[in-house]
């Protein structure tokens, strides 16, 4: 009796600990995945340049620059891009251009959707428009709240980045052993 215990406790505190390590190595899983599948991707222009250069460390970081041009490239125009245009949008409403777009509610089949949209909701058209202003605003408030997470968010992911940059090198400059090279 007393042994079965000792056995139910025992697997008790390995599943135990075990979910304490899980959590541990939780942050470090996902990078080091992205890690693996980029190197795998990578390894045969590694392979390739390895026959040129004969020390391991230069050609896994020339690898790895390659690998992080290959993400840095793309995500550094998209958000070149994204903040130009958020510019001209703002440059856009300043000077008041928006107005084409209050000009176009007054097309007449557009107007008939706004009077029929008055009269479901039982409102004044200053209602209207005091509500469509109130919820165009809306968006930039809760952008404004976030920004704090936001800021934490992007952190997390440089840590993340730069632990998979890491990984990356130390993959490829330690060749699996399955290889036919090692």
């Amino acid at each position: 009796m007393a042994n079965r215990f000792y056995f139910i406790t025992l697997i008790f505190l390995v599943l135990f600990f075990g979910y304490l390590t899980y959590l541990v190595f939780k942050p470090f899983l996902l990078p080091i995945a992205w890690a693996v599948v980029l190197s795998v991707m990578f390894y045969p222009v590694y392979v390739m340049i390895s026959r040129y250069l004969s020390f391991r460390s230069l050609t896994a970081f020339i690898v790895l620059s390659i690998i992080l041009l290959f993400i840095i490239g793309p995500v550094s125009y998209l958000s070149y891009t994204i903040v130009k245009e958020m510019k001209a949008l703002a440059d856009y409403a300043e000077q008041g251009k928006l107005e084409a777009l209050r000009g176009s509610l007054e097309h007449p089949s557009v107007r008939v959707i706004f009077e029929w949209t008055m009269s479901v909701l039982n409102i004044t058209e200053e209602e209207l428009n005091k509500a469509i202003t109130n919820n165009m605003a809306r968006p930039g408030q809760e952008i404004a709240r976030g920004i704090g997470k936001g800021i934490w968010d992007i952190l997390t992911g440089l840590i993340n980045f730069l632990f998979m940059a890491v990984s990356i090198f130390f993959f490829l400059k330690k060749r699996p052993a399955l290889s036919p090279e090692s």
